[in-house]
């Protein structure tokens, strides 16, 4: 794709850009595509923004930057295309053509959703220092795809996957999938506050949002039965958050209430037994080969036609191995849709 130099730049409405240390990445949440940006990628980025079109942003650039306009032309152009072709600005001739149509507008419950992903992701604030909880220091690129260990956020999914769930939440209220929302293994409870948060948002009084976990980390591997757990430790201090702080969790943000229902205990104690009747959205982020298989075997029949199932740590062969045992064993095709280095979700089929 060529761009003439008048070619105007405006950034998709699904785009986030997040920024530190000078260097960005910039993700489509629609789509999920996103790019990584070194310091001179950050910098052709925001004269994009600042210019409007590339003849604007070659201008901005030569006047911080000792380098030839030729080169400059040659290097905006090449990353207007890498940018358009994951769908992250929309590029139009100029003037802007009459029958373009106008960006959706933003909405209260666009605001409110986003705002909620960024507090729960860890986004306003910065985990600096680990505070004696975190493992790796806070960098943004890290943080949105998930890949750090925080201190202080409530989920350590990271923002793409944060708006996958979001994504598929919306979905399953929009396609009037039957069912409540499931996490089994929720952490500091960040996503599950966040599913409640999208009930709430669309004022969905009829649906529950249960919190299944063991509020004590991990089990200790049975490595005899389930020898892909052995690299799991018997004690992840870590990842041990006590029932009463993701309650509090809740409620800090306002939404605990009785469409939130905690379920203790390990998952082959609880599940068989859960009062859990159906599911439009169940997601996993159990790590563990032995959890997972719990989960798919006691949950997965309970997911109503049209409804997600979505995978954390799928890149992790301890879950990855449970997940394509049990969708062989039940003769699963639908196709895994990537969400990112770790995640995954399908959608079980309608009859």
């Amino acid at each position: 794709m060529e761009h003439s130099l008048d070619t105007q730049i405006a950034v998709n409405r699904d785009t986030v850009a997040e920024v530190h240390d000078g260097e960005a990445i910039i993700v489509n949440m629609s789509t999920f595509d996103y790019v990584e940006l070194d310091r001179v990628g950050t910098a052709m980025w925001h004269a994009l923004l600042e210019g409007g079109t590339l003849n604007a942003a070659v201008d901005i650039l030569l006047a911080r930057f000792e380098t030839d306009r030729a080169t400059l032309e040659t290097d905006i152009t090449v990353f207007v295309d890498q940018l358009t072709a994951v769908g992250l600005v929309d590029a139009a001739p100029a003037p802007e053509r009459n029958d373009a149509a106008p960006p959706a507008p933003t909405t209260a419950v666009d605001l409110y959703l986003e705002l909620l992903i960024r507090m729960v992701g860890g986004f306003t604030i910065r985990d600096e220092a680990d505070n004696g909880r975190g493992i790796f220091p806070y960098h943004v690129g890290n943080r949105v795809q998930g890949r750090d260990m925080p201190g202080e956020a409530l989920s350590m999914i990271g923002l793409i996957r944060l708006n996958n769930v979001r994504a598929l939440a919306e979905r399953a209220l929009i396609e009037g999938v039957a069912g409540d929302f499931v996490e089994t293994g929720v952490w500091r409870g960040g996503t599950t506050i966040l599913m409640r948060g999208i009930l709430a948002a669309h004022q969905v009084t009829d649906r529950k949002v249960w919190v299944v976990d063991s509020f004590e980390g991990l089990p200790a591997p049975d490595v005899e039965q389930f020898p892909l757990d052995a690299m799991w430790p018997a004690q992840q201090g870590y990842l041990k958050v006590t029932l009463d702080e993701v309650r509090a969790n809740f409620d800090s943000l306002q939404l605990l209430d009785d469409q939130v229902v905690f379920l203790k205990g390990w998952f082959s104690e609880t599940l068989p037994t859960a009062p859990i009747e159906q599911i439009a959205l169940l997601r996993l982020d159990g790590d563990m080969y032995e959890s997972t298989m719990d989960t798919l075997n006691n949950l997965y029949a309970k997911v109503s036609p049209g409804g997600y199932v979505i995978i954390d740590d799928y890149n992790l062969e301890s879950c990855r191995v449970a997940v394509d045992e049990f969708r062989e064993t039940h003769g699963i095709t639908s196709p895994l849709q990537v969400i990112d280095w770790a995640g995954v979700w399908w959608q079980v089929p309608n009859v």
